[in-house]
Order: structure tokens, then C-alpha cells, then sequence
């Protein structure tokens, strides 16, 4: 998804609304990662979880935590490629 495409870009809420319209899922669906805080807010506000990525590690545990799904071999820099789709 271009966001120039749409006219909208973060953190504007409409911007997350476009991407979950062309995923074709609910907020509560998804999970929004990113390493700039104010954007976490807008997607937060239309229900989808938020991970604010400030270290590899951490992301991915939490990430884990929250799909519950391992994401890694125990090498969390090293992300698992096992087909999953990452929606609880």
C-alpha cells in the first residue's frame, strides 16, 4: 500500500483504516509494529493490538506474547519462516 496513492499517510487514523479495508480484516485483528511511538496511538484508537519496536529482541517477544506463536528457532533476530499468518 502507497500511502501518496491515498492521500493520507501516519498517523493519520484514516491511513490504518485503507490498510484494514484492503486486508479485509478487523482492527482486532492485527497488530501494528513501529519504531515511532506517535504512530502506535491512531491504530490503537481503531482497536488493533500496537508494539512499539525499540530493540529486535523485545519486539519479537512481544510479539510472541501476544500471538502466541513462536516467531523464532531461539534466535530472536533470526524470525522463523514457517508460513504462518501473523493474525490471532
Amino acid at each position: 500500500m502507497l500511502s501518496e496513492e491515498h492521500g493520507t499517510r501516519k498517523p493519520e487514523p484514516e491511513i490504518f483504516q485503507i490498510v484494514l479495508d484492503g486486508l479485509g480484516l478487523r482492527a482486532e485483528e492485527c497488530v501494528f509494529v513501529d519504531d515511532t511511538e506517535q504512530y502506535l496511538l491512531p491504530a490503537a484508537g481503531l482497536g488493533c493490538a500496537t508494539v512499539h519496536a525499540k530493540e529486535p529482541a523485545r519486539t519479537v517477544a512481544v510479539l510472541e506474547d501476544l500471538l502466541g506463536i513462536p516467531l523464532t528457532d531461539g534466535d530472536p533476530y533470526g524470525v522463523t519462516s514457517q508460513g504462518d499468518t501473523l493474525t490471532p
